[in-house]
């Protein structure tokens, strides 16, 4: 039994021995976020638990006060509303366009609903990626 910490395969083992699954793919999406990795695991923990007892308030193995864990929840939903509104900001003023996010979406559905090896992993993050950087490449372009 692996104890609090990181599991072999990604998932976050927290205080209370309760798994948090995070997977390869999952890390990388995270990393790349414009959240912390606190902000990550409040906004996972409260939406596995709902109610949260005295021994949840741990983050990064580190039990902290209710009302910082809170204050942390508060700021990963701030930057939450700021990358949504920033990406509707982006389609209303067409910097990019309504396929550019309907591709990444249904790439994301995709590959939440199948199993996928390691191999196949590298090729996705990779593709992801270069997607993401063909959509901020043009961004810069002017309009014809």
């Amino acid at each position: 039994m692996t104890k609090k910490g990181e599991a072999k395969n990604g998932e976050i083992i927290g205080e209370s021995g309760e798994k948090e699954q995070l997977n390869g793919l999952g890390k990388f999406f995270a990393k790349r976020s414009a959240m912390s990795k606190k902000q990550i695991e409040a906004i996972l923990k409260t939406r596995e638990k709902g109610r949260l007892r005295k021994e949840d308030y741990v983050l990064e193995n580190r039990r902290i006060s209710k009302g910082a864990f809170h204050r942390i929840v508060k700021q990963a939903r701030g930057n939450i509303e700021k990358a949504i509104y920033t990406i509707l900001f982006m389609i209303y003023q067409d910097i990019i366009t309504e396929e550019d996010v309907a591709t990444l979406v249904a790439f994301v559905n995709l590959l939440r609903t199948n199993e996928i090896d390691e191999e196949k992993e590298e090729q996705i993050k990779e593709g992801v990626e270069e997607a993401i950087k063909k959509i901020v490449k043009q961004i810069t372009k002017k309009k014809e």
